[in-house]
């Protein structure tokens, strides 16, 4: 058995997803960074088994894309998972999405190298992160916002005094930007409060 780069199961994995997957499926996997571990392994009945875990980072936006339509993340796990099982006696464990920041790189020129990804803060993040999910106008309400992650697993939200009352308009607004930051912080503990 064989360890897997991440280059490698990458390609493995587009050809996996087919010419005809969803093209927000396979762009989210062009531009993820792709991290491969042999966690386990066991005997089975056609010999021993090597199973690895892995972990798709991607931006923000295209996160909140994906945790928005599942059926999005859920095509990218069988994808990874026929790719993996290419390999006789390897088998895939265990998925992770994450948020890794500076992971999409823009298009560039015919010779040029890639340019250097810009570190999202958290604030940006969260904004991002929303805005992908289809969450517009929550997104529009915490674009002026003050973050601050000082504390471990707690997040504190100031938003701007303009936007207070549509924010309050919104239901669920807590819970939405629990869950994403949650997601984003990859810290299911992670409590939220907004001012």
């Amino acid at each position: 058995m064989t360890a897997w780069s991440g280059e490698e199961l990458r390609r493995a994995t587009l050809a996996a997803l087919g010419d005809h997957a969803d093209e927000r499926a396979r762009d989210a996997l062009a531009h993820a960074s792709i991290t491969v571990v042999g966690a386990d392994g066991w005997d089975g009945s056609a010999g021993p088994v090597e199973a690895h875990g892995v972990t798709l980072g991607f931006d923000a936006k295209t996160l909140g894309g994906l945790r928005a339509v599942p059926a999005l993340a859920d095509a990218l796990c069988a994808a990874v998972a026929t790719a993996i099982a290419t390999r006789p006696g390897e088998t895939l464990l265990d998925l992770r999405l994450r948020w890794v920041p500076g992971t999409r790189s823009a298009s560039a020129g015919y010779r040029d190298a890639p340019p250097e990804p810009e570190e999202a803060s958290l604030h940006d993040a969260l904004v991002d992160y929303l805005d992908g999910a289809d969450q517009h106008a929550l997104a529009g309400h915490l674009a002026g916002a003050s973050i601050d992650a000082s504390v471990h697993a707690q997040v504190a939200i100031e938003v701007a005094p303009s936007a207070r009352e549509g924010f309050r308009a919104q239901a669920r607004a807590l819970a939405t930007i629990t869950a994403a930051l949650r997601d984003l912080l990859a810290d299911e503990k992670t409590r939220v409060r907004v001012r």
